[in-house]
């Protein structure tokens, strides 16, 4: 990979994760195994090491300040308790040679800033190297000892440490895995870059402070990793939610409200800006002390910020959940339905298994311990979530692409023959084979991260350094005349690239068709007739098509005008809802189009958001994917001299659920009032953003349609909600007798 090429978003990513991937090993290699029941063996009040989970956060330096550094338990045969020390002991001294003297019982009552400054000698100590107590033991003198830590393979007590801490360990493993295969299979995406970083601080969140091992580490990379380690906690919390809501695409609140983007942060700030403070502190910054004293004595501000970065990651999932129900595409609800399922019992057992105990312990409540059965549970349910989100992004569609024009601006798999609105030729002339002599064919080579085309796939991309691949069915210049420059997208009917027009100098969309669906004589037939026939569309709403053909040994292409847009989905996904006059401005061009395809006796069949273009910045509307289109009459057939044929077998139900009229679902033969019902839909999605009749299945979208059409919610007046509502009427007698009806009854309702 070249890494002159990375942009600046993708640097920041691998970053982020490098550090905490390094944080994360630090943790588990050197300062995890030397924890209670290893180390010294024995726990003693106000020892971080000895808490579970640890914990980023100073001791509290109010509560209970006549409380002694007291040995609470000694594991058997630790090396604390070779050295005779026994329960109820006081250490009043540790020290470590290089590192100094932590005085543990400064005096009788010590005060605040005191507490705190024997807080940070102990930290500085870390968890390893032989130590020296002095201790108070229960009714003797006071007595030197010298202590080894060992690490937990050094110890007798490996099962009670298993039970501890394998838990946690096998935690910040497989959530800083699945950080580094989101980063190595997507980090080009937005959205799988900032899962990476969530999850990479997940791991360092999970596994705590590094508890003053990482001071060992020279080049001021350990002061790094200290302020990674107890800014971890507030950050995963931010970037988990931020994620939540970009997942699989940004949420239409952001959009519409892009100061939401700082929620997150401000519940979490009262977290960060302590723990940056303490960060420093730790690391020998004194003038932080004050902030550390105040966060100290304040922990009851920890727990509300911690709570309410906890409601708020828990509302980014409702609403995550909420744009679920909006989404059409069947694979794409199947992998959302997988991180739903992983993450949503995930976040719950984490609460369960470490957000109550934390709270608990800060709060002073002391709980007992989870049964071993409940543990391995919950963590079970901890560990679906990395797992769960690395298949569901890795099985998105691309969602960005090298040109900077979104996929969906163009048609890509919908049609059964080609996915665009019309065909404006001078004379339907059948398609050309393309000249293919095998001395001249060359496939082109596509780079599976970006998209880019190359004639050759000898060398990297330039793009991004990954390896090329040959599509052996596409040739890199099509009819010697279209070179191949750029994938947009790749559905299951064929991918559409954008080419250069080698004989006009210009840029084109060039639909590819799989030749598994033109593989036959009478499949090609099919592909030229349906051409003809839709070339005799012609309006300014419909995308203009310059050329098509069929390969040899299958297949075959169409090429378009190249259209900068966007689809009314995206929008609607963006923005909710349209306001009414913007909305029927819309609606009113689409209508005449759909009238110029029926005057013309064609049916489209499949009308939804996706298949409307909203082109430049004016966002005229272009009608797309006509490839479920029905020719209502036999002109075009008695026109080639043919017998009159239906492109699609009659009784055959198409369409998209949502945007189909009812007798579409009986099979019956479908007439203009087909393509208004659906317009009529689309009315009522771009006026409330909700549909009348749900995204459910075929069954749920009938039962719902046998039920009526559902209110209107919003702001919309009662002229314009009887004109929609004439369109959704179940008979289509009914209904407006054609697009342009519709359209009059829009414009009348609205006063335009």
């Amino acid at each position: 990979m070249r890494l002159d090429r990375l942009r600046v978003y993708t640097w920041g990513v691998v970053g982020v994760v490098g550090v905490s991937l390094a944080c994360a090993v630090f943790q588990i290699a050197f300062v995890r195994p030397f924890l209670w029941p290893a180390g010294t063996g024995a726990a003693i009040a106000g020892d971080p090491s000895a808490a579970v989970p640890l914990v980023a956060r100073p001791p509290n330096v109010v509560a209970d300040p006549e409380r002694q550094a007291t040995v609470l338990r000694v594991a058997a045969e630790s090396p604390a308790a070779t050295a005779s020390v026994r329960p109820g002991d006081v250490v009043l001294s540790q020290e470590r040679t290089g590192f100094g003297t932590a005085h543990l019982s400064p005096g009788p009552t010590p005060a605040a800033h005191q507490r705190l400054s024997v807080w940070r000698d102990m930290y500085r100590q870390g968890v390893q190297g032989d130590i020296a107590w002095r201790i108070q033991p229960v009714g003797r003198g006071e007595r030197t000892v010298q202590v080894r830590r060992v690490g937990v393979w050094s110890s007798t007590n490996r099962t009670v440490w298993a039970r501890r801490h394998v838990g946690t360990v096998l935690q910040v493993v497989v959530y800083a895995a699945c950080a580094v295969v989101l980063l190595v299979l997507r980090n080009n995406a937005a959205t799988a870059g900032l899962l990476a970083v969530a999850l990479s601080l997940c791991a360092v969140a999970g596994g705590g402070p590094l508890l003053g091992a990482e001071h060992a580490i020279p080049f001021g990379a350990g002061f790094l990793l200290t302020i990674l380690a107890w800014l971890a906690v507030p950050l995963a919390f931010t970037v988990v939610a931020l994620a939540i809501l970009h997942f699989p695409a940004r949420s239409p609140l952001l959009v519409r409200h892009p100061a939401l983007h700082l929620v997150p942060l401000l519940t979490a700030a009262p977290m960060l800006v302590p723990g940056l403070g303490t960060a420093l502190y730790l690391s020998g910054v004194d003038a932080a002390h004050d902030v550390v004293l105040w966060d100290a004595a304040h922990p009851a501000v920890y727990d509300v910020s911690f709570t309410a970065a906890l409601f708020v990651t828990v509302a980014a999932f409702l609403e995550r959940m909420y744009r679920y129900s909006l989404v059409d595409d069947s694979n794409k609800r199947r992998r959302i339905t997988v991180a739903v399922f992983a993450v949503v019992p995930a976040a719950a057992a984490y609460l369960v298994k470490d957000g109550v105990p934390v709270i608990a312990g800060l709060a002073g409540v002391a709980l007992p311990e989870y049964p071993a059965m409940v543990l391995v549970i919950l963590q079970g349910l901890v560990l679906m979530a990395p797992v769960g989100l690395v298949y569901a992004v890795r099985g998105m569609a691309r969602d960005e692409t090298s040109s900077g024009e979104p996929v969906s601006s163009l048609p890509t798999q919908k049609g059964p023959l080609f996915d665009v609105a019309g065909l404006r030729h001078a004379t339907a002339t059948p398609g050309r084979t393309s000249p293919r002599e095998s001395a001249a064919f060359a496939p082109v080579w596509e780079c599976p991260r970006c998209g880019r085309c190359e004639e050759s796939g000898r060398e990297p991309c330039p793009a991004d350094g990954s390896p090329m691949r040959a599509v052996p069915s596409v040739p890199s210049l099509v009819d010697n005349t279209y070179r191949i420059e750029q994938l947009i997208g790749r559905g299951g009917m064929g991918a559409v690239y954008r080419a250069r027009d080698m004989r006009h100098d210009r840029l084109v969309a060039l639909k590819v068709v799989g030749r598994e669906l033109l593989g036959d004589t009478e499949a090609r037939r099919r592909f030229l007739v349906e051409a003809q026939i839709v070339a005799r569309l012609q309006h300014p709403s419909i995308v203009s098509v310059f050329d098509h053909g069929t390969f040899p040994e299958g297949g075959g292409y169409l090429v378009m005008e190249l259209v900068p847009g966007e689809d009314l989905r995206r929008v609607l996904q963006r923005e909710g809802h349209l306001e009414p006059r913007r909305a029927i401005q819309i609606l009113v061009n689409v209508c005449a189009a759909v009238e110029a395809a029926h005057r013309e006796g064609i049916l489209h069949r499949d009308l939804k958001p996706e298949n409307i273009l909203l082109a430049g910045e004016e966002q005229v509307p272009k009608v797309l994917d006509f490839g479920l289109a029905k020719v209502m009459s036999d002109r075009a057939d008695a026109a080639a001299g043919r017998p009159a044929t239906a492109v699609t077998a009659a009784g055959t139900i198409v369409g998209t659920p949502p945007y189909m009229a009812p007798e579409q679902f009986r099979g019956a033969a479908p007439n203009a009032r087909t393509d208004v019902f659906s317009l009529g839909v689309i009315a009522y999605e771009m006026l409330t953003g909700e549909l009348p009749f749900g995204r459910g299945s075929v069954a749920q979208v009938v039962l719902a349609q046998a039920h009526g059409v559902r209110p209107m919610p919003g702001k919309v007046t009662a002229a314009l909600d009887r004109a929609v509502r004439t369109a959704l009427e179940a008979e289509p007698d009914q209904r407006p007798a054609s697009p342009r009806a519709f359209a009059h009854l829009l414009s009348a309702a609205e006063g335009m």
